[in-house]
């Protein structure tokens, strides 16, 4: 996600043989989950999040490089601490979108980082604050849809509603609404088109349910389920040749608040020319819900952050990454 790019990043995928594994990475210094991701400039930035024995949400920013070094380092803080938010990059500028700042509290902030001055600065805030919803940059317009917004009820109000920012002109406008109310799910672009995946439903079961946005038609429509349903996944796009597939990482499956609700530890993959997923037979080392994921070296997919089962669903710092290869993208 460079300057000047007006679409997603996306890596190309190194020709090799035989099913890939995970291996760890150098962690971050902070434990957290409910944080947000970007790459920008050949950084991947992990922005925000919390941790549940911990307070209040936290306001640091680590940095990497997609390349090379992948010791984490910390960045200047993020002006409006706060969990949950969402983050994009959009011609090279990250932005940090809404979140919950405090428990009860959903934000209206949005805050940009200049990488080159390496700095956060304001931006327009969002008409009515959001939380867990999907952000992704595309074609000069930042995409924010779904996630919950204030209530006067006793829940928060779980949206379809779909806006963008122009950064031209400094505004913020309604697009067409999601077929389907949902939060805490991942947003991602790829070939001029956004996919909407997973998340929480409307009456708060996980989704295994994927729908795409074309910005030509302002239409949506569902392309095929995900194998198993996710909410907080990981999630990122890679680039083969002229294929393009989308890969998502853990996440939460099952019945929410009960024995049956997982911390996933699998993986899949979606071919966009097939309209199918591939499950893969590379499993996490530990489930992981509320994570990020962003691309390594062009065909390593990091699994960053999140809440762990093994530990009783703590906050974690650790980053492993999966290497696809043809076999896993089903060209062997």
């Amino acid at each position: 996600m460079g300057a000047h790019r007006k679409r997603q990043w996306q890596g190309a995928v190194d020709v090799t043989n035989g099913p890939s594994q995970w291996t760890t990475r150098p962690p971050l210094h902070h434990a957290r989950v409910g944080l947000a991701s970007a790459t920008v400039k050949g950084q991947i930035l992990a922005i925000g999040g919390f941790d549940p024995n911990m307070e209040p949400t936290f306001d640091f920013v680590e940095t990497r490089r997609r390349t090379g070094d992948r010791t984490w380092h910390d960045l200047v803080a993020l002006p409006t601490r706060r969990a949950n938010l969402s983050a994009a990059d959009l011609d090279g500028f990250v932005y940090a979108v809404g979140g919950i700042p405090k428990e009860g509290q959903i934000s209206d902030a949005v805050d940009r980082y200049n990488p080159d001055a390496k700095a956060w600065g304001p931006s327009p805030k969002l008409p009515v604050g959001r939380a867990g919803a999907g952000v992704v940059g595309l074609n000069g317009l930042l995409y924010v849809a779904g996630g919950e917004l204030p209530s006067t009820g006793p829940a928060d109000q779980i949206t379809d509603s779909m806006i963008t920012y122009n950064p031209t002109n400094m505004t913020w406008t309604p697009v067409t609404s999601m077929p389907t109310k949902r939060t805490r799910f991942r947003l991602v672009a790829a070939r001029g088109q956004l996919y909407a995946i997973g998340g929480f439903s409307e009456a708060g079961q996980a989704l295994a349910t994927v729908e795409r946005y074309d910005p030509g038609s302002h239409s949506w429509d569902t392309v095929a389920s995900m194998h198993q349903a996710r909410v907080l996944p990981g999630a990122v796009v890679l680039r083969a040749g002229q294929r393009r597939y989308i890969v998502v990482v853990g996440g939460g499956g099952g019945q929410p608040e009960t024995s049956q609700f997982k911390h996933l530890r699998t993986t899949e993959v979606y071919n966009m020319d097939t309209d199918r997923w591939e499950l893969l037979k590379a499993l996490l080392p530990h489930g992981k819900i509320s994570l990020v994921s962003e691309v390594e070296d062009d065909s390593t997919v990091l699994a960053i952050g999140g809440a762990v089962a093994a530990h009783g669903g703590s906050a974690t710092a650790s980053v492993d990454g999966l290497a696809l290869t043809d076999h896993d993208l089903g060209q062997h």
